[in-house]
């Protein structure tokens, strides 16, 4: 992970996505890698699978927040606040045109952390 953002931080994106492949081939529900893939690939104009690898991030969210706490998008097993999910994912829906998804994720986003 450190290579990637080192890498990130020098603007090398398509490099950055090559190590976070890696590295979520080995654990694909690494929320963090996954967060950093999906920054690469919107900042490479791939908002497509930006939008898909938040969404992963999110079902593990859920999954591991009832397991957890009975309660989804706590963040709690993830160490990644999860309003920043919901707001990369809801820029990118506007990005793309899909105002209503964009809508409904920065709402969770604000339901989630109300001073963002």
């Amino acid at each position: 992970m450190v290579v990637a953002t080192c890498l990130i931080r020098l603007n090398r994106y398509n490099d950055a996505l090559d190590v976070l492949k890696k590295v979520i081939e080995r654990s694909p529900n690494n929320a963090q890698a996954l967060y950093h893939y999906s920054f690469c690939h919107r900042a490479s104009g791939s908002q497509k699978d930006a939008i898909d690898s938040l969404t992963k991030i999110i079902a593990s969210s859920e999954t591991q927040s009832a397991d957890f706490t009975g309660s989804a998008h706590r963040g709690i097993a993830l160490a990644l606040p999860m309003h920043k999910v919901f707001e990369m994912r809801g820029t990118l829906f506007h990005e793309v045109q899909a105002h209503k998804l964009a809508l409904m994720d920065l709402g969770k986003a604000l339901a989630i952390n109300p001073s963002w």
